[in-house]
């Protein structure tokens, strides 16, 4: 199994995010940055979780949905744009990190 890194999986984030938030990334940028980067470091101890049995593939995918969540409602409530941009600009920035975080985990995570 890969071992993540959180500087790595930061810097696909933000260039992922300047793509999928379009127009309304300058206005996202400073909280988005942010954000990306609690859940590169979630994703990454998620990793040492599933890789030393503390977390079972129910956890996992559990705090990975809470950290999505949790991010959506920071980006909502600081930039004015509606959930559903939200949401499908945090998956879009998530499909990038798809390959190296399902395989890093040994199943389906993102």
């Amino acid at each position: 199994m890969a071992n993540l890194n959180v500087d790595a999986l930061f810097q696909k984030m933000f260039e992922a995010g300047a793509g999928s938030f379009k127009e309304h990334w300058p206005a996202v940028q400073t909280y988005a940055q942010t954000e990306f980067k609690k859940i590169a470091v979630q994703l990454v101890d998620i990793e040492k979780g599933v890789l030393d049995g503390s977390y079972s593939q129910n956890i996992a995918d559990g705090l990975v949905r809470l950290q999505k969540i949790a991010s959506a409602n920071v980006i909502l409530a600081t930039s004015g744009m509606t959930l559903l941009a939200v949401e499908a600009a945090i998956n879009a920035v998530l499909e990038v990190l798809q390959g190296a975080v399902n395989t890093a985990v040994g199943f389906v995570l993102i």
